[in-house]
């Protein structure tokens, strides 16, 4: 499908038990300064009351759209969304966090107005029991533009957000070109999924525009994907800096490839600090390979400009720390 109409931005929502956070992210939305927009909210097998409560929101809005599916996680349901988007423009946020009223406008405007494929926005954590009449966006008009080489850079090592979807906005024209499409993230993948999507879709753009504007309210949960324990789960991460350093390879792109590594080296290292925290965790010999790559490779955080500072300056030490802690951890667990 290549006919989209035009300036309207399909909203995708994936939803899975947040009845009590939803009325928060319809808030955001309602209020919304830009109007032209399609909501597409997909309900992945919600044990609580969430479907009902978007089917009765869906009846009362012309523009929404209400799906379900059973749960299969929300690279399923943002593929079965963009399957039924139709707008321009492809806005994804979570069912759990909010935004400022002028998000999707300003995200429009500078991405028309840059001429730039992408657009995105910074973000602000909130604690869990932040309600949305509690946020308070800020009011600038800074933004920066980065070609593809820098802004695929800042993206693997994790700049602005930029392994986040829900602070962008998107070209449907392009993510229409991205591979499998409408399947375009990788329903294997539990974390990293939305970096991977990010680095596909970069690599077919120009330029990228980022905002100097937190307009993005990111709920810190107890139960939400970046609390979770190591788990073999979690190694899928390693699917996707796979799939980013061999495309980079083939590329020829020598210092996004150093970036790459760098992203391997970071879930690295967050590998180790979930498997010493969980002491649960016994499989010693992926832990071993993880930090067998962290132990050669871990230079790269010298050599690369934009990485964390902290890194750059402990990177020699970290990986034998990391291992002796998770060692004690597993001697006296």
């Amino acid at each position: 499908m290549t006919n989209f109409v035009k300036d309207l931005i399909s909203v995708i929502v994936p939803c899975y038990n947040s009845e009590k956070w939803i009325s928060d992210c319809l808030k955001s939305i309602e209020n919304q300064t830009y109007k032209n927009i399609e909501v597409i909210f997909v309900n992945d097998g919600s044990k609580d009351n969430t479907l009902e409560i978007l089917q009765n929101y869906g009846k009362q809005n012309p523009k929404v759209k209400v799906l379900t599916q059973e749960n299969g996680g929300v690279c399923k349901a943002r593929n079965n969304g963009l399957a039924h988007a139709v707008g321009e423009y492809i806005y994804f946020c979570d069912d759990d966090d909010m935004f400022a009223p002028n998000l999707l406008e300003r995200l429009h405007d500078s991405l028309v107005e840059s001429k730039c494929q992408l657009a995105a926005c910074q973000r602000k954590y909130v604690s869990e029991s932040t309600c949305y009449e509690e946020i308070k966006p800020e009011n600038s008009s800074e933004q920066q533009v980065f070609t593809q080489e820098e802004a695929l850079c800042r993206l693997l090592c994790r700049r602005e957000s930029s392994f986040a979807i829900w602070n962008k906005l998107y070209k449907h024209e392009i993510v229409s070109k991205m591979e499998n499409y409408p399947n375009v993230f990788d329903e294997r993948l539990i974390i990293a999924e939305d970096g991977l999507f990010n680095f596909k879709y970069i690599a077919l753009c120009k330029d990228v525009v980022y905002l100097k504007q937190r307009l993005y309210f990111y709920r810190m949960r107890k139960g939400s994907a970046i609390h979770t324990k190591m788990n073999d789960k979690l190694l899928s991460s390693f699917i996707a800096t796979d799939y980013m350093i061999d495309f980079c390879a083939e590329k020829h792109w020598v210092e996004v490839k150093k970036y790459a590594v760098l992203c391997k080296c970071m879930y690295c290292h967050e590998m180790l600090i979930r498997t010493f925290k969980n002491g649960k965790y016994k499989n010693k010999q992926e832990i071993s390979k993880i930090y067998q790559y962290y132990k050669q490779n871990a230079k790269i955080f010298k050599q690369c400009k934009l990485a964390p500072k902290s890194m750059q300056i402990f990177y020699p030490h970290l990986p034998r720390l990391l291992r002796f802690l998770i060692s004690v951890r597993w001697i006296f667990s």
